[in-house]
C-alpha cells in the first residue's frame, strides 16, 4: 500500500472491469515514490496476483486452493470473477485484491495459521520468514 499511485480504495471499479490488470495497473500515475506514501490501494495485490500466475502457470484460485486451503481443509471458498483477455488463467480469472469469501470457521483456520507462524495442524503452510516480511511495518507517517 505504498506504491506511491494516485489510485485509491474508490477506483476498485476500475480492477472489477479490467480486462487487463497488469496494464491498468501499471499504468497508474504516481502521487509520491514507493515507499513514501501510505495509500489504501487494491491494485498491487491484485498485480501480486497476476504474478502468481503468470510464474506458477496456474490460475491464482487453483493455486490458493492447492497451496493454502486444501492444507487449511478449507474447500467452500469464493472469490469476485473478473474479465480478462488473459491467455494464462483459468475460468473464470479472480481478483486477488478482495472479493474471497470463507466460512467463519475456515477464517478460523487461516487466523489459527497465521498465529502459529505459517503452521496448521502440525504441517507448515507458509514459511515463517515470508510473514515476517510480509507483516513488516514499511511505512510511518512523519
Amino acid at each position: 500500500m505504498t506504491a506511491g499511485t494516485e489510485h485509491t480504495v474508490k477506483d476498485a471499479q476500475d480492477l472489477l472491469e479490467s480486462t487487463d490488470v497488469e496494464k491498468l495497473v501499471l499504468g497508474w500515475s504516481r502521487a509520491a515514490p514507493a515507499g513514501k506514501r501510505y495509500n489504501y490501494d487494491n491494485g498491487l495485490p491484485s498485480l501480486i496476483g497476476c504474478l502468481i500466475e503468470r510464474t506458477s502457470g496456474v490460475p491464482l484460485a487453483d493455486f490458493a486452493q492447492k497451496y493454502l486451503f486444501r492444507p487449511l481443509g478449507t474447500s467452500n471458498v469464493t472469490w469476485t470473477a473478473t474479465p480478462t483477455d488473459r491467455p494464462y488463467v483459468g475460468d473464470p480469472p479472480v481478483l486477488a485484491a478482495g472479493g474471497m469469501a470463507l466460512t467463519l470457521l475456515d477464517f478460523l483456520k487461516l487466523g489459527q495459521m497465521l498465529a502459529q507462524n505459517g503452521v496448521y495442524d502440525g504441517h507448515r503452510i507458509v514459511s515463517e520468514a515470508f510473514l515476517s516480511e510480509a507483516t513488516r511495518l514499511v511505512y510511518r507517517a512523519k
